[in-house]
């Protein structure tokens, strides 16, 4: 979620100021593509994990109370608050293109409340019906086998590949769309990664060992074809079967910084509970921030790079800023991020995220 702020301030500077030749410039353009490729579909298969641990702990119920509390209200609060705000920097002049802007950065939140609504059927199908059990313990074995081998990503990466109308026909990279009426091959390609990371609760131990034998492998063969990919994209060499790279990268790099994470940060720690609960908040504010920040500092003839830079630090100062002043301990933060983490004792953190794991500060 805190990379969104990199992704926008990288995606919008262009639309305030023309990129130069240097390499600085290319440097941001190719880090926003860069974080692009695997942030969403990451995020998305840890967002689908969250669900069947949430369901698993609260019932069907308990679940889509949380997801109406956790999505369904704040994207509605949005709607009438930072959206509009967010808008005024933005061609909203027609009724067409006020429906293509929709949610702007909220659009994740109103894909998350489809999977979940589709999360809700597809629970009943698989464990209230007798057919559905035979099925989901026949998929367990088979994915205790495969699933997270490198070769199995990429030949799912080559089946994803096969999905018409997700990429960019300029880039090749993946399109961004936040129309009120959602894109039905982005919601399938997201609904994927939401999908794999809701199974995966049933298999997590073995699924744990995979991540943490094979995660440098994934993230060798991600960078490996995402710098092949932007070579032919600068180099304006590309042809239809580049964006094969594209994908393949997507892949492999979603699964190697989930399993880099799994394999060296797999403890609960004080840093990392303070931003989970902040980031949800630092996200919701953060594009307004970014889109007054390249403004003034493209009045002031601030360079390219420095502009991106500048943007990045000072909307990631100012939105934690706010959480910390206006939301942390209060009632909006409560409303977004529950009680976890807030005001824990390490003694308190560690029996609700570790057991009994040593805490680091």
């Amino acid at each position: 979620m805190l990379l969104g702020i990199v992704v926008h301030a990288g995606s919008f500077v262009s639309s305030f100021q023309a990129a130069s030749d240097s390499a600085f410039d290319n440097a941001v353009l190719v880090i926003a593509i860069l974080v692009h490729n695997f942030r969403m579909p990451a995020f998305f298969a840890i967002a689908g994990l969250s669900a069947a641990m949430l369901i698993d702990q609260r019932g069907i119920r308990g679940f889509w109370q949380q997801r109406m509390r956790r999505l369904f209200w704040p994207l509605v609060v949005s709607a009438l608050t930072v959206i509009p705000i967010t808008m005024l920097g933005f061609d909203v002049s027609t009724p067409q293109k006020l429906i293509d802007a929709g949610f702007l950065h909220m659009w994740f939140v109103y894909y998350l409340l489809i999977f979940s609504a589709i999360t809700l059927f597809g629970y009943w199908l698989v464990h209230k019906t007798a057919l559905g059990q035979r099925k989901h313990e026949l998929l367990k074995k088979l994915a205790r086998r495969w699933f997270a081998n490198p070769a199995i990503l990429l030949l799912a990466a080559a089946t994803t590949y096969l999905l018409p109308a997700y990429f960019s026909n300029d880039s090749g990279a993946l399109e961004k769309d936040s129309s009120l009426f959602p894109n039905l091959y982005l919601l399938t390609f997201y609904g994927i990664f939401f999908s794999l990371g809701l199974f995966s609760y049933s298999i997590w131990q073995s699924l744990e060992t995979k991540l943490s034998k094979y995660w440098w492998i994934y993230l060798a063969f991600g960078f490996a074809s995402f710098t092949t990919y932007s070579n032919l994209l600068f180099g304006n060499t590309g042809e239809s079967w580049w964006k094969i790279l594209y994908t393949i990268s997507t892949w492999m790099l979603a699964a190697g910084f989930i399993a880099f994470f799994v394999r060296f940060a797999n403890q609960p720690n004080r840093f990392f509970a303070y931003f989970s609960e902040a980031s949800y908040w630092i996200y919701i504010v953060h594009l307004p921030i970014v889109m007054v920040c390249l403004k003034w500092l493209t009045e002031w003839q601030v360079p390219f790079f420095w502009s991106f830079a500048i943007t990045v630090l000072a909307t990631f100062g100012v939105s934690t800023l706010s959480y910390h002043l206006l939301v942390k301990d209060k009632i909006i933060g409560k409303f977004l991020a529950g009680k976890i983490g807030q005001n824990l004792s390490k003694k308190q953190l560690r029996k609700k995220l570790g057991g009994n794991k040593k805490v680091s500060r």
